[in-house]
């Protein structure tokens, strides 16, 4: 076995023996598993009613760790009423997303995970996505280094999809190569973006594996900001990010209203809960709207401040991990989290009127489980960036833990795409 999968049978295998749990730890056999797809049920719908609903911010407590915080609004919020200001409400309205578009092979590609959409003011969408099989021949994969790192595809006004891949004598090579020769050493991993004029800015963890592997190995070194023309998604600059090192690694999500872009901050690895910023916690900054670029301000629990060791986490739970990823919606935005993404058998969905907070629940979704395939495994859970039928619609990753199954198999190695009934 491969040592990402080993890991991940350590993670699942030690679950119900990590103390902290902020839900009850699952044994191996219970956690939950995507359930098989097919072209004809590419949206899993999952009504809220038959998840778990915890009730409305107005009766829930706060999450937070930040001591001394209520449910009133904190000083130095967003009023929920300026929330509503919708930096796209005069963009044009992407295609439809009537089913889920990477349920099937999309030219050469079989199979990737962990999908970042990028609205764009034309009305198309950027979905970059990470490791990926992309073989010459169109076969399987052999093994875990027969892949790309990161992959584009440019969704166009009437659904299709624009493969976008480097090429690397003629081999197929990431979209956004590191000068790593072997590109398993280092890599880079697309996190959250936002337009600015004619640009899109998109933060890129720099990930390292001193022994390369596939995934699990990989932490975070330094943050870049990658500036594309999004016209035709050529690459304009890549620079370092402002404040390069600090942890956690703040662009993993990013949201604009009126007047501020907000940078929020998780851990872009797994499991490292111990760690200050870590995998279980969220953060948030925030830089004049689309000005990625430039420093940021920290949220220290009572206004901005430049100093990112003032920050203070906007929430901590799970025993491993609670990586958040943040939408405008409605007049408020949500957030949405797989906690303790392989081994969790939920994401939640959070809420708060403001990027700062306060943040609490609003629905717990149990993953779709198939019993008798213990291997397969969700993560990385994500908000579709635009209501679907003015409802709520999530991304996950799917996975197995046998990794010649998804060599062989790569359609169990694809995003999922989640409707509820959220609105």
């Amino acid at each position: 076995m491969h040592r990402k999968w080993w890991w991940l049978g350590v993670l699942i295998g030690l679950a119900p023996f990590v103390s902290g749990a902020a839900a009850p730890a699952v044994a191996p056999s219970s956690v939950p598993q995507p359930q098989p797809q097919s072209q004809s049920q590419s949206l899993i719908a999952v009504p809220v009613a038959n998840a778990s609903v915890l009730g409305t911010p107005a009766d829930l407590p706060l999450v937070s760790a930040v001591a001394g915080e209520s449910t009133d609004r904190v000083p130095g919020t967003t009023p929920p009423d300026a929330a509503s200001n919708d930096v796209r409400a005069s963009w044009v309205r992407p295609a439809p997303l009537v089913d889920n578009p990477f349920a099937v092979p999309v030219g050469a590609w079989l199979g990737g995970d962990i999908p970042r959409i990028y609205p764009l003011p034309d009305g198309r969408q950027v979905w970059w996505l990470n490791d990926s099989f992309v073989p010459v021949d169109g076969q399987p994969a052999v093994d875990q280094f027969d892949l790309v790192r990161n992959i584009v595809f440019v969704r166009g006004l009437d659904g299709s999809l624009d493969t976008r891949v480097g090429d690397r004598a003629g081999v197929p090579w990431d979209f956004l190569a590191h000068p790593d020769p072997d590109h398993f050493h280092r890599f880079f991993w697309p996190l959250g973006g936002e337009v600015d004029g004619p640009l899109l800015k998109v933060f890129i963890a720099e990930m390292e594996c001193s022994d390369p592997q596939w995934g699990v190995c990989a932490r975070p070194v330094t943050t870049w900001l990658a500036t594309y023309s999004w016209a035709d998604m050529q690459l304009v600059d890549l620079q370092p990010a402002a404040n390069p090192g600090v942890r956690p690694v703040y662009g993993f999500s990013v949201v604009s209203d009126t007047d501020w872009s907000y940078l929020f901050g998780a851990g872009a690895e797994y499991n490292t809960p111990h760690i200050p910023g870590g995998s279980d916690q969220t953060y948030v900054a925030r830089v004049p709207r689309g000005k990625l670029e430039q420093a940021p301000e920290y949220w220290d629990g009572r206004g901005w401040n430049p100093d990112p060791g003032t920050a203070v986490s906007l929430i901590q739970r799970g025993y491993a991990d609670f990586r958040m990823s943040v939408i405008p919606w409605k007049g408020h935005y949500l957030g949405v989290a797989k906690e303790d993404e392989f081994v969790g058998p939920a994401t939640f969905v959070m809420s708060a009127p403001a990027p700062q907070g306060p943040w609490t629940g609003i629905a717990v979704i149990p993953m779709p489980t198939n019993p008798g395939e213990p291997d397969l495994v969700t993560y990385d859970a994500e908000p579709y960036p635009e209501p679907i039928d003015g409802k709520l619609a999530i991304v996950y990753s799917a996975n197995s833990t046998t990794e010649k199954r998804v060599f062989a198999d790569p359609s169990v190695y694809r995003p999922v795409l989640l409707m509820t009934d959220i609105e």
